[in-house]
């Protein structure tokens, strides 16, 4: 019976779980789609396509309220939507953005400052590049979704937003860049300290 007892409590102290109480590091991948827009000169030209990246966050709080500094990065290839078969324009973006994410339960907010680099390419019957970099702000409102005890799902609409000076090599004329989008990333528990605090199944041990 002893036996028995022992092997009962080691299987369930092997499959305890734990809560979201505490501090808990995230490595989070995420991907998503955006649509960015430039509005330059009373003129505006669309682009959309996919982007990925990734961000690392410190949950400090419970499952009712918690907040999150963070660091993200994303990378993303966006395709002119006036894209011919004479003509074609891709824009290529860089960010990394360094934040704050509020949680109220599942939802959650995101506010960010970034810094965000652009390359845009031409070709066609008409070739030309530019390249600029500049700063900007974002922010986001999504959903948590529980996976596993180690595993959560996020998931998100964002908009992030930046000017670009006239210069040469870059924008030719001020520019306003803005970017919305949606994203979902897979948050995925680091140890932490201090320690998360676990949770055991009560286990009635009967008399012999």
């Amino acid at each position: 019976m002893k036996r028995l007892v022992l092997g009962l409590f080691t299987l369930l102290a092997t499959s305890a779980y734990a809560d979201d109480t505490g501090n808990l590091i995230f490595i989070q991948p995420e991907g998503g789609y955006s649509a960015p827009r430039v509005f330059a000169q009373s003129q505006t030209a669309g682009y959309s396509g996919i982007n990925y990246g990734g961000s690392v966050y410190y949950k400090i709080g419970d499952s009712d309220f918690a907040w999150a500094p963070y660091a993200k990065y994303t990378f993303g290839n966006f395709n002119s939507t006036a894209n011919s078969s004479t003509q074609s324009e891709k824009l290529s973006e860089k960010t990394l953005s360094l934040g704050l994410k509020i949680y109220l339960g599942d939802l959650f907010l995101r506010a960010g400052y970034d810094f965000v680099k652009v390359d845009d390419k031409t070709s066609g019957q008409t070739s030309q590049s530019l390249s600029d970099d500049t700063h900007g702000l974002s922010g986001g409102i999504g959903m948590v979704f529980g996976l596993t005890e180690y595993v959560r799902l996020e998931v998100s609409a964002d908009v992030s937003s930046a000017h670009f000076s006239a210069k040469l090599g870059g924008f030719s004329s001020a520019s306003q860049y803005l970017r919305f989008g949606g994203t979902v990333g897979l948050g995925i528990i680091l140890p932490s300290t201090p320690p998360r605090r676990t949770t055991f199944k009560a286990l009635k041990i009967p008399n012999d």
